[in-house]
């Protein structure tokens, strides 16, 4: 089976559920978000996660495991680099609108925070992991002030020192936010707060600035 035939295979599960699916519950995340942002369910339960290029083009799928056992996700077709996610609802090339770009760790943290940022100028990138990749070409097309969004330990504090050297060294300007809540990520802020209140952390954490 292709990958396009797989992944309609998947959406078409998620869609026969009349409840959030368990592998997605507590993430902030209603069955209506789950469609519009083409997650899909395979026959034993486990999240897919569909990533495209900024063109719509299908790169690969990835796979949230229900039981993990050692790893949680799984790549389709493995590997498939772990390609960034992309919002769809980001601001145009050259919009007043656009404000900055904030590359998250996770692509179902960037998912939920995609959707309490909608309409603030803010496009939301979502990072497969601590190590990226980071989509660089498309950072410095867009000209605009970056934002990493990392979990605390040590991959991550290691990877975003890199990227802010990078950054810099490309003329842009780039900080690394501080934490939401502890160690909570978006996904347990949204369903614990609520996606207003999220969405109100968000723009109060991006207003502040840097955090060093």
């Amino acid at each position: 089976m292709d990958l396009e035939s797989l992944l309609a295979r998947h959406l078409t599960h998620l869609r026969s559920q009349e409840t959030v699916p368990q592998v997605f519950a507590g993430r902030g995340l209603t069955l209506e978000d789950l469609h519009a942002l083409e997650l899909g369910l395979d026959d034993a339960g486990n999240g897919v996660i569909t990533l495209r290029d900024l063109e719509g083009r299908l790169l690969g799928l990835k796979v949230r495991l229900l039981q993990p056992a050692g790893r949680k996700y799984l790549e389709l077709p493995e590997p498939n680099g772990n390609p960034p996610w992309f919002s769809t609802r980001r601001p145009a090339l050259g919009s007043e609108m656009a404000r900055g770009m904030l590359c998250v760790e996770g692509e179902l943290n960037a998912m939920v925070t995609s959707l309490a940022l909608r309409g603030s100028g803010w496009e939301v990138i979502g990072l497969g992991s601590a190590f990226g990749p980071v989509p660089w070409a498309w950072l410095e097309q867009r000209r605009l002030p970056v934002v990493f969004s990392l979990d605390r330990s040590r991959a991550g504090d290691k990877s975003v020192q890199a990227w802010l050297r990078q950054a810099r060294a490309s003329g842009l300007r780039a900080s690394r936010a501080v934490p939401l809540l502890a160690d909570w990520d978006a996904c347990e802020y949204a369903h614990t707060c609520g996606r207003e209140a999220l969405s109100a952390r968000w723009l109060q954490i991006l207003a502040e600035g840097k955090d060093g």
